[in-house]
């Protein structure tokens, strides 16, 4: 298997915008997300993410494309990824989102997920702001 420096520079490279992806692997692997915004909206002002970096990355046992495109890149879903959570926590503010408590029985803000147009607000920014590379681990 590759060290994990030259999957780390693989994942890089590959970054594609995100309404650029043609295809999701149905294959489990790792991924990259990365920043292709102008400035990223981080909390203290200062310019710590920079175009091309890698903001995120993350496995899936299943599928690209059950986790990336139908899980990250879903409105509805910030409940279930760690991904949107954070960025909606980042951007709350820039974008005037409205977190809910992910269940009615939840009565801690702790898992929590954003009111149906706050959940399209943050779609879109992740979609105009974000880039996605793969790399597929085949078990054999």
């Amino acid at each position: 298997m590759k060290t994990n420096y030259k999957i780390i520079n693989e994942l890089k490279q590959g970054l594609t915008p995100f309404t650029k992806v043609d295809e999701f692997s149905s294959n489990p692997g790792i991924y990259a997300i990365g920043f292709i915004g102008e400035v990223f909206p981080f909390p203290t002002g200062e310019n710590v993410v920079n175009n091309g970096d890698i903001i995120y990355i993350g496995k899936t046992e299943k599928s690209q494309k059950s986790r990336d495109a139908q899980t990250h890149f879903k409105s509805g879903k910030t409940g279930s990824s760690t991904l949107r959570r954070s960025l909606g926590a980042i951007l709350r503010e820039d974008l005037g989102l409205q977190p809910i408590p992910r269940s009615k029985t939840e009565s801690r803000m702790r898992d929590y997920k954003f009111i149906e147009e706050s959940e399209k607000q943050l779609t879109q920014w992740m979609m105009k702001n974000l880039s996605i590379s793969f790399f597929e681990i085949c078990e054999g």
